[in-house]
């Protein structure tokens, strides 16, 4: 999920440049990111934690998503079609995100350290493959087929391991100690309104987290939409719009890469 993540990052502000987006409409066209994090993750960690077998199954479908939506990017032709297919490769990998917390979180105290650790050491290493291999002189399409095959394979094999640790720390609990039911869901309208103000009562300290955390995607946004022009347009002196083979194109095409990097 980070290695699309990665490339995405890289890819989606020159892929908007070359399809005639001015630099300052291109936060705009990026807002799929944002807007899917804050809808769908909730809204999957809340489908999660109601029904435990919906999880691995999620993860699936929401990485054949991000992998969809990733090709599809690379193939794009119009501003319109690169738009939708942020909007998908965003929703799948919000949806994939939530799902990787809520099996984390299933695995029991037993195998939850560890599951923790593999998690933060995937991400680093998502990453560092994604930007590693953006940084590569290779074709966008190639690039986000291959990428999108390895975000499906890890699913699927994420999916399987998580299987096998869950049914492990089922058979771990003590018998006195039963797992606990279900939650149900209350129908009535006026509880579960109760029921999602609730939420936002929380203790002064992780609403100073909360904030800290708001300005530091802030920036971090910022960083992600515009790094990779600025490098190739201003500093390397490409320009998103020329075509391939000359001058300007080829040093928009080598700043892009030394972005990823």
């Amino acid at each position: 999920c980070n290695a699309a993540w990665a490339v995405k990052t890289n890819a989606a502000t020159p892929v908007l440049r070359k399809l005639g987006v001015d630099v300052g409409d291109v936060g705009y066209a990026r807002l799929a990111g944002p807007i899917t994090g804050a809808l769908v993750q909730p809204l999957a960690g809340s489908l999660m934690d109601a029904s435990a077998e919906r999880r691995r199954p999620m993860l699936i479908v929401g990485a054949v998503t991000l992998a969809a939506g990733l090709v599809y990017l690379s193939q794009c032709r119009t501003t319109g079609a690169a738009v939708a297919a942020l909007w998908i490769l965003d929703a799948g990998m919000n949806v994939v995100m939530a799902a990787s917390r809520c099996i984390v979180a299933a695995l029991g105290m037993r195998f939850q350290a560890r599951g923790n650790a593999a998690l933060a050491a995937a991400i680093g290493a998502g990453q560092l493959v994604g930007f590693g291999v953006g940084a590569a002189p290779l074709s966008l399409g190639w690039l986000c087929v291959g990428v999108a095959v390895a975000v499906v394979v890890g699913a699927l094999v994420t999916a399987s391991a998580a299987a096998r640790y869950e049914a492990d720390a089922a058979t771990a609990l003590s018998p006195s100690s039963p797992p606990p039911p279900p939650p149900t869901i209350n129908l009535d309208s006026l509880e579960a309104l109760r029921r999602w103000l609730a939420k936002f009562q929380v203790p002064p300290w992780m609403r100073a987290l909360a904030g800290a955390t708001f300005l530091s995607w802030l920036g971090w946004y910022a960083h992600i939409v515009f790094t990779t022009q600025w490098i190739a347009s201003d500093v390397c002196g490409g320009n998103a719009r020329a075509a391939a083979g000359t001058p300007e194109g080829e040093a928009y095409a080598r700043g892009v890469r030394l972005a990823s990097g």
